[in-house]
């Protein structure tokens, strides 16, 4: 537990530019490996949008919550990852004016458990 909370911690403080398709908006969130803002759905509904960018094939799962209050956004699921760029369109960014929301990428150890990487937060 104090390793990961370590590991979300340094997440936090290395967040940096993410290279993605095109580029994430300037005013997303990152961290190196995974980044949050927004993008437009095919309907045109601008969404809160997550991305894993790099790291090890494996599965891997994205929890979203409001930083405010600590209470559930929503996730991911468990997914594989095998590299390039995994995004995931979530609810309308209108449902979130004015709120901050945080993603944690957890990566499955093939032997058990999991270990983050990342928790980039953005402003809506």
């Amino acid at each position: 537990m104090r390793r990961g909370m370590i590991s979300a911690a340094l997440g936090v403080l290395l967040a940096g530019t993410v290279a993605a398709i095109g580029a994430p908006p300037a005013a997303a969130g990152g961290n190196g490996w995974m980044w949050i803002g927004s993008n437009t759905d095919p309907a045109g509904t601008r969404r809160v949008s997550v991305q894993q960018n790099t790291g090890i094939s494996g599965t891997y799962h994205i929890d979203i919550w409001y930083w405010a209050t600590g209470a559930r956004y929503g996730g991911t699921g468990d997914y594989s990852y095998n590299g390039g760029t995994r995004e995931f369109l979530k609810g309308r960014v209108s449902d979130v004016a004015g709120k901050r929301l945080c993603a944690q990428l957890w990566y499955h150890k093939p032997g058990g458990g999991y270990e983050s990487h990342g928790l980039p937060c953005q402003d809506y």
